[in-house]
């Protein structure tokens, strides 16, 4: 049922920006590139008007090469995976604090993640940034949870999504990781 809630509240935090009819700063690019995988089925080489590239790991163009085949070429479609990220994240954000400190605790932790002016601005969108950085503070969440409760299980996901993580934006995601080890260090 929460995971049904919070589906809702993206949903309707999403919506403006989702339904906008104009690529917005690198959107458009982005979107090209995994139109490109599409249309040419080569989904390991990143092309743009042909030519190949390499500026960015391939993730975020097979996640949005993915939406565009399963639902259409269309703003909404290509804008889908920073949505489902943002609600995963919710999810994940509403499930790590109702274990530690309840329900109400829960709620705010992840209405928080959802409402949060950055994420209402920016989040709905075909770039690269939002899905990053869902999958950064993920993996820094499940690291700390899994410190903090000694859960190996939890510290080895959040690997996994670290390595998403990098997938998605490259080498800058161990600033971020190293951050977090000084801070644990």
């Amino acid at each position: 049922r929460p995971a049904l809630l919070l589906l809702v509240a993206v949903f309707l935090v999403c919506l403006p920006r989702a339904e906008l009819h104009d690529w917005i700063g690198t959107e458009g690019r982005r979107v090209q590139i995994a139109s490109e995988m599409v249309a040419t089925g080569d989904w390991m080489v990143p092309r743009l008007s042909g030519q190949r590239t390499f500026a960015k790991p391939p993730l975020h163009y097979w996640l949005v090469a993915a939406s565009i085949s399963l639902f259409g070429d269309g703003y909404f479609a290509a804008r889908i995976p920073s949505i489902v990220a943002l609600w995963l994240t919710a999810l994940l954000a509403f499930g790590l604090h109702r274990r530690a400190f309840g329900v109400g605790a829960a709620w705010t932790a992840s209405l928080g993640v959802v409402c949060a002016p950055l994420v209402v601005v920016k989040f709905a969108t075909a770039e690269i940034d939002p899905l990053f950085a869902c999958l950064v503070a993920s993996s820094l969440w499940l690291l700390a949870f899994g410190v903090a409760r000694e859960r190996r299980d939890s510290m080895v996901f959040a690997g996994v999504v670290g390595g998403l993580a990098f997938l998605t934006k490259g080498p800058v995601y161990f600033v971020f990781a190293a951050g977090a080890f000084f801070v644990w260090w």
